[in-house]
């Protein structure tokens, strides 16, 4: 079962050390210099545009990192991924440095907030989701909650963690949301709602960067999106176990009436998955 964790920008939060402006100017102080490494193969030359658009799109059909897929489609050798890997390591701004560059926290009180958190992460990684036993018995739900948020970290190249359980009983004040059905012999209902920030960033992860903002409509439709791909990928993992699954019917602007939901946290905002067995 997954393990409940925090981010450290959340930690920073509920011990009200920063406020959410000062997060929400780190992440994009972070997000500025932090490179993806598709551009970062661009920039060294060992891939071209088109080619890094050819592994984006690929990767929204299997569970692979962009260098190890890239390496895999024979675009690049492993000894040319692991320099990537290196150079981007180099290159990444943690939310911490950046919460210091910007003048909101001392070196020395970010080493101890550093120190408190990760005491905190050893008590949290001993605590796991404990999934209702509709969602714990049922074929595809547990490989759903853990793969969530591989796929948003794939499209959007932003982290995102889910917390407990909670009973779902159908609404939610998050503008964007889907309800999308997997049919077979594991039928389920997916709802996945998201605040504009997030929505923003998965319509960025899978159209490219929009330097203005989108109609509701396009971005209700990239929400959808994301749903589908989600959903595809439920279906062909419980296909390799001999169970028959198919996408069925996506209604946006809806979710369950009934079933379980999962908070979801980035450092961007939130968002839920709901999971309603029939």
């Amino acid at each position: 079962m997954a393990a409940r964790q925090m981010f450290f920008g959340q930690f920073l939060l509920d011990e009200e050390v920063i406020g959410e402006v000062d997060l929400h100017r780190a992440v994009e102080l972070a997000s500025e210099e932090n490179t993806r490494i598709g551009a970062l193969a661009v920039d060294c030359g060992i891939l071209t545009e088109p080619q890094v658009e050819l592994v984006q799109l690929e990767q929204r059909q299997t569970d692979l990192h962009f260098a190890d897929l890239a390496v895999q489609l024979e675009l690049m050798t492993c000894e040319q991924s692991n320099e990537l890997l290196r150079k981007q390591r180099r290159r990444h701004k943690p939310i911490g440095e950046a919460l210091v560059e910007l003048g909101v926290l001392e070196p020395g009180e970010l080493d101890d907030l550093l120190d408190r958190y990760h005491l905190c992460e050893l008590g949290l990684d001993d605590v796991h989701l404990e999934l209702p036993v509709e969602l714990a018995e049922d074929d595809l739900a547990p490989y759903l909650i853990e793969y969530f948020p591989v796929l948003f970290r794939r499209i959007t190249q932003i982290p995102m963690k889910l917390q407990a359980c909670r009973d779902w009983h159908g609404r939610s004040n998050l503008p964007y949301r889907v309800m999308q059905t997997i049919e077979g012999d594991c039928p389920l209902t997916i709802g996945i709602a998201a605040c504009p920030d997030l929505a923003t960033r998965i319509g960025n992860g899978l159209g490219g960067p929009s330097e203005t903002a989108r109609e509701r409509e396009e971005m209700l439709g990239f929400v959808r999106e994301f749903a589908e791909i989600f959903s595809d990928a439920g279906c062909r993992s419980i296909r390799r176990d001999g169970l028959p699954a198919t996408v069925g019917h996506a209604e946006p602007d809806l979710l369950p009436k009934h079933g379980f939901w999962f908070p979801a946290t980035t450092p961007y905002g939130r968002g839920i998955l709901v999971l309603s067995p029939a």
